[in-house]
């Protein structure tokens, strides 16, 4: 399973491969933020998951590593202006806290807990926007 850029009017010989995943225990998903300023790579399986990212403006560059897959943890990404809010449960974080990121270097040690967890209080989903979020 391959994600490939394809540049419109060129020959799908020259597509450039952007990631490919090896382990059949694994699927994967290709998206744009809201803002369709970043492009999104997922890969996940039921308990751990992995993205990639790369600016929409500059589609012949690596697309970045967020935070390597690790057994159990799992983590989505939302595009918040600057930022990135991060829903994960790292740490123990077993109903999920919300994390935020500099959407230029969104690293997992740039990673600052903006609402810790609270056992027995889930936090579903994020949406992020340039001067706030919202949670669910």
């Amino acid at each position: 399973r391959q994600v490939l850029f394809h540049a419109l009017g060129d020959s799908p010989e020259n597509d450039r491969l952007i990631y490919e995943e090896t382990d059949p225990g694994f699927f994967m998903n290709v998206g744009g933020t809201r803002s369709n300023e970043w492009i999104m790579v997922g890969i996940n399986d039921h308990e751990t998951s992995e993205y990639r990212i790369m600016s929409a403006s500059e589609p012949f560059a690596e697309p970045k590593l967020v935070a390597p897959r690790e057994t159990g943890l799992q983590y989505d990404l939302e595009e918040g202006g600057d930022v990135f809010f991060i829903l994960t449960n790292a740490d123990g974080a077993k109903d999920f806290k919300i994390m935020t990121a500099p959407a230029s270097d969104p690293v997992r040690a740039n990673w600052q807990e903006l609402v810790p967890h609270e056992a027995g209080r889930l936090i579903l989903s994020v949406i992020g926007f340039k001067d706030h979020m919202v949670r669910l």
